[in-house]
């Protein structure tokens, strides 16, 4: 049985991560998508934005969730923002996940890592594997 850990981005692309988690994932595994908003939004942007911004993340949240569980694959999902790696492996530890699978996007949160780079540190922290989806 899977337990994986799903990450996405505001910025990136989510569908790529969750049709990922449906290729390897089956019934009676778990997925936990976490869905980052970068702080530095939070930040510049004023209320009104913000409120519509934290909205269209609960849709495609949501949405993956659904497309998840539709395939009997139970599964949760947070909206987070701040240090995704401490996040990561607050998750990893609570979840006892088996597999990360992680979205990069060129001009998203993890941008200043190369895909080597990314993997190699969350491998590092969290002490599973990683796959990361382009």
């Amino acid at each position: 049985m899977e337990r994986i850990l799903a990450v996405c981005e505001f910025h990136g692309e989510c569908e790529k991560v969750i049709q990922k988690v449906l290729e390897i994932g089956s019934e009676g595994d778990f997925v936990y998508i976490l869905y980052f908003i970068p702080s530095k939004m939070h930040e510049t942007i004023d209320k009104k934005a913000h409120t519509m911004i934290k909205g269209e993340a609960k849709k495609v949240l949501q949405t993956c969730i659904e497309k998840i569980r539709k395939e009997k694959i139970s599964c949760k999902g947070k909206i987070k923002r701040g240090n995704a790696f401490s996040a990561m492996k607050k998750i990893v530890n609570k979840y006892k996940s088996t597999l990360i699978i992680i979205g990069y996007d060129k001009k998203g949160l993890f941008s200043h890592y190369s895909m080597e780079e990314l993997m190699q540190k969350i491998a590092d922290i969290a002490s599973i594997p990683v796959m990361v989806v382009k």
